[in-house]
């Protein structure tokens, strides 16, 4: 297959909604393609809020230590290849082609056919075990115990990021069912390093690793907090989930320093999170998409910015609470775009504010590249 035959193999399997599916499908399809989820050693991280940043904070770490990293993430900003992600380079189109071609022909021989998420994950675990990297930073697509990722066997060190109300469809109503679905990553003799939780998820995460025989360590934010690459005052938590996740790779045999942990917090890059694309205006893209994200930038927004009037473009999928973030941004709002895609809304608002204004653009991942997109037209940002 060409890439552009690979890409519309995958996107066409399934509708991509859910990234979990039949686990027993996967494993006979990883099985006939030799194992190669075994052949590699992961961090492996779930939970609501916070899962790319803390993936990328981590990333950084594990790169300013010396080591070869794979990263895995989801979703993808433009293009596919950006989920897959070896050292400081996502793969090539060349193979993805190359191992989308090795997945369908297995998958043929069985007779069989995967969601898109599957099909993706295996890609992932095929390129990384021709890589070789030291370690794969593997996030969960949707909640845990079901999810493609969790076929792992052991991850050196699992994280679990801030759970909220988000896709309660598919994984409950109450933030304790949530987070049982979340705690399926968790795995006898692991060491599982949470964020700070709300009491009844907690409960169930310490419940749940007690049950399995894990270990679990509370992240703690250290004072002062480091410089961030990232920014938001939410990266805080983001920020304190790594360094603790730091601190159990060090101790499972990674030489990762105080040194390398600082260098990689401040390195640390990903799109669409508190990202600074314009000053004067001020342009802020954020990819809340629930209400606890959109609280936690909230917050953000009024600490840095103060009395300044706040602009938001709002666009959220059909499937999230948008009453309850729209709630949350109201009173802090001069003006609200709802529903308008981000490239049309951009275009007729940012002639109308003034030097000192802030515009925020929120509400879900998928409109972070065509943002991106709009200021590439315009001549590039200009932070």
């Amino acid at each position: 297959m060409t890439y552009s035959q690979a890409e519309e193999y995958i996107w066409s399997s399934t509708d991509g909604k859910d990234s979990r599916g039949d686990l027993e499908g996967f494993r006979l399809l990883l099985e006939k393609l030799g194992n190669p989820q075994k052949r590699l050693k992961y961090a492996h991280v779930a939970g609501t809020n916070g899962k790319g940043s803390t993936c990328a904070f981590i990333f950084g770490i594990m790169r300013a230590a010396g080591y070869h990293v794979g990263l895995y993430t989801s979703p993808h900003l433009v293009r596919t290849n950006e989920r897959i992600r070896f050292d400081d380079m996502d793969i090539s189109d060349a193979d993805f082609a190359r191992l989308t071609t090795k997945v369908r022909d297995a998958l043929e021989v069985l007779g069989q056919s995967l969601p898109i998420f599957m099909l993706l994950t295996a890609v992932a675990f095929l390129y990384f075990s021709e890589r070789k990297p030291k370690i794969v930073i593997l996030e969960v697509g949707l909640g845990g115990r079901l999810d493609a990722t969790n076929i792992i066997d052991l991850a050196e060190v699992t994280v679990i990021t801030r759970i909220g109300l988000d896709h309660t469809e598919l994984l409950g109503n109450t933030l304790a069912e949530i987070a049982r679905e979340k705690a399926g990553i968790i795995k006898p003799g692991s060491v599982v390093v949470l964020t700070r939780q709300e009491p009844e998820v907690e409960a169930v995460i310490i419940e749940t690793a007690q049950r399995v025989g894990a270990f679990v360590r509370k992240a703690k934010s250290p004072s002062p907090m480091p410089q961030l690459g990232l920014k938001g005052m939410y990266q805080g938590e983001n920020a304190a989930t790594a360094i603790e996740a730091g601190y159990v790779l060090h101790e499972r045999g990674f030489q990762v320093s105080e040194i390398d942990i600082l260098n990689g917090l401040y390195n640390a890059r990903w799109p669409g999170r508190f990202e600074v694309l314009q000053m004067s205006p001020y342009v802020i893209l954020d990819g809340a998409h629930n209400q606890n994200g959109v609280e936690a930038l909230a917050k953000s927004l009024t600490s840095v910015f103060g009395d300044k009037k706040i602009h938001f473009i709002f666009n959220a999928r059909k499937d999230k609470d948008h009453t309850a973030m729209l709630d949350v941004i109201r009173p802090i709002a001069a003006s609200i775009s709802i529903d308008v895609p981000a490239s049309t809304a951009l275009a007729e608002i940012m002639p109308t504010l003034a030097p000192d204004d802030v515009l925020c653009v929120l509400g879900t991942l998928y409109q972070i590249g065509e943002v991106h997109q709009f200021f590439d037209d315009r001549g590039g940002q200009n932070v």
